[in-house]
């Protein structure tokens, strides 16, 4: 529906509800972010590589006193990894939304099944923290400038193709991760980037030390030769002290 079209009800309650539902998602930035926030639809996905798992809010209408969703959403349940869609007023959709975030942040915290992987996952995540740090002021809300950007998105392909020619499979889940990340660069803020670069990481490491090596060594040479010296450090200079 136009804008021009809606009565003063229907906007002033759409327009609080979406943002509201852009509030929660900013504050669970971490974990969540919109794919799509127009046409009277906000869209929902994790930022880690889930691809079929959403929060779709769509097709608004007006009901007595209250503005009325269709709501799809994967998982539905913790018992199905399946959509559904579902009706909500706009007094309970909070509520609805944040059963979603509930799962979402289940599904990305959940432990592996054996402990010592459990116990070697907490170390490279350690070891990713104890060389990579952003403090930028508005890494929560702001996207890498271009050239970062660029620099990321190359970074990534190299390191893809490095990947598969020392022979991991292109439908690894560290292959699609990369892939996943690199779509989203532009759209994710800095955290975010840095949130799904630590499990790409840690899936780099669990490959085994002479992959990583292999890996960082392809991207200090193409940063060299893009001439982002000053962003080897950033990327991972301490991390080869790691390797040694």
């Amino acid at each position: 529906m136009d804008e021009r079209d809606m009565t003063l009800f229907f906007h002033s309650v759409l327009k609080n509800t979406f943002a509201k539902i852009r509030e929660i998602v900013k504050s669970k930035s971490n974990v969540i972010y919109i794919e799509k926030d127009s046409e009277n639809e906000i869209i929902i996905k994790p930022i880690r590589d889930y691809p079929n798992f959403l929060f779709q809010i769509t097709k608004p209408i007006e009901k007595g006193n209250n503005l009325v969703f269709s709501i799809t959403r994967a998982p539905k349940n913790a018992r199905s990894n399946d959509s559904e869609i579902l009706s909500s007023d706009h007094k309970n959709l909070e509520r609805v939304f944040n059963a979603w975030i509930e799962l979402i942040n289940k599904h990305l915290g959940k432990k592996p099944i054996h402990p010592s992987e459990d116990s070697v996952n907490q170390q490279y995540d350690k070891e990713f923290y104890d060389w990579f740090e952003i403090v930028e002021e508005d890494a929560d809300s702001a996207p890498f400038d271009i050239k970062r950007q660029i620099l990321i998105e190359h970074s990534l392909d190299i390191g893809i193709k490095a990947l598969i020619e020392a022979g991991v499979k292109e439908d690894d889940p560290i292959i699609n991760e990369a892939h996943s990340l690199k779509s989203k660069v532009g759209i994710y803020t800095k955290k975010q980037v840095i949130q799904v670069g630590r499990q790409l990481y840690v899936m780099l490491r669990k490959k085994g030390g002479v992959l990583t090596k292999k890996v960082y060594d392809i991207w200090e040479k193409e940063m060299i030769a893009m001439g982002f010296k000053e962003l080897i450090k950033l990327l991972g200079n301490e991390a080869l002290k790691l390797l040694s």
